[in-house]
């Protein structure tokens, strides 16, 4: 949308004048004039009202003069990059994560891939999967972790660790008394519950824009069972502080050593659910990724895939 010479209309809209915009860039005024003109017409709209004095910008020329600074900065940005990455001695691969898998997971991919990729720096975006998407999706992160989201196009979701869902109870809920585990050969962190024991129990949520929030409501919905929300927060380390207080009980995706601080206050059980809840790794449906990038999302593949075995 810009047109030619668009730093013409910022030093009319600096000056508002077209007679000093003209000798701050030294050419004619009717030059300068015709310039204007032309510019309008292109647009289709007038920029400025041409009968007040000095000049006043339209709503369209506040618009499009703020464009131009938005397309400006973003070349800045651009020409920084390149001349970041033209001089640097590391490879820039930019990550997103969301906020509880960044505390859980981490700090092991992160130590791996030092050790296999020294010369690897990890420029990271830790926000919720919607956000994610759309850093993704506007080119400001190469790929992303998450939970496996919904379809969204032009997108490629690769399942790279099979997650589990814990239910966290506090220790004085006398529903702990009733619960009955369920056997199984399955090697598994804490005891294995049915969602359903949980009927009628007061629930600690995310709220409904997470996408874990919408796979717990749907597991309820499926499950038939009745679980009335006390609050939505949001984060899963918010729910557990809740969950300590005894307010309630909350499902988070197992957190490993990151639970280990509650276990004097609450209880964990692996829920058995026939939904999938996967972790995927994002990227963009054919991006043009370097090779630093695919070298960095394979090895995390095989790391979750080790640390899932």
């Amino acid at each position: 949308m810009l047109t030619k010479n668009h730093h013409y209309f910022q030093i009319i809209a600096e000056y508002r004048s077209i007679t000093r915009a003209a000798e701050k860039l030294y050419i004619s005024q009717p030059s300068l004039s015709k310039y204007l003109k032309r510019l309008e017409e292109n647009l289709g709209v007038e920029l400025i009202d041409h009968n007040s004095s000095p000049l006043v910008l339209t709503y369209a020329g506040e618009r499009y003069l703020e464009h131009i600074k938005q397309v400006q900065h973003l070349e800045r940005q651009l020409k920084n990059d390149f001349t970041e990455r033209a001089t640097q001695h590391f490879a820039l691969v930019r990550m997103g994560i969301t906020p509880w898998h960044s505390t859980c997971i981490l700090p092991g991919i992160l130590r791996s891939l030092k050790e296999a990729w020294p010369n690897v720096r990890v420029d990271l975006s830790e926000q919720y999967s919607d956000v994610l998407f759309k850093l993704l999706l506007t080119g400001q992160i190469d790929f992303c972790i998450l939970m496996q989201p919904y379809d969204i196009m032009n997108v490629t979701r690769e399942v790279i660790m099979r997650q589990r869902i814990i239910a966290a109870i506090h220790r004085d809920n006398p529903i702990l008394a009733r619960l009955e585990p369920i056997e199984t050969d399955e090697v598994l962190p804490y005891p294995l519950i049915s969602v359903h024991e949980l009927h009628g129990e007061t629930l600690i949520l995310p709220k409904q824009s997470h996408v874990f929030a919408q796979y717990i409501s749907s597991l309820l919905e499926d499950t038939e069972t009745y679980m009335p929300v006390e609050v939505e927060t949001e984060s899963f380390s918010t729910n557990l502080g809740l969950v300590a207080s005894n307010l309630g009980v909350t499902f988070l995706l197992d957190g490993g050593h990151q639970l280990k601080r509650y276990h004097d206050d609450i209880a964990f059980f692996v829920v058995d659910s026939p939904k999938k809840c996967d972790l995927c790794i994002a990227y963009k449906n054919k991006s043009t990724l370097d090779r630093h990038t695919l070298s960095v999302i394979e090895h995390i593949k095989q790391y979750c895939g080790a640390a899932n075995d």
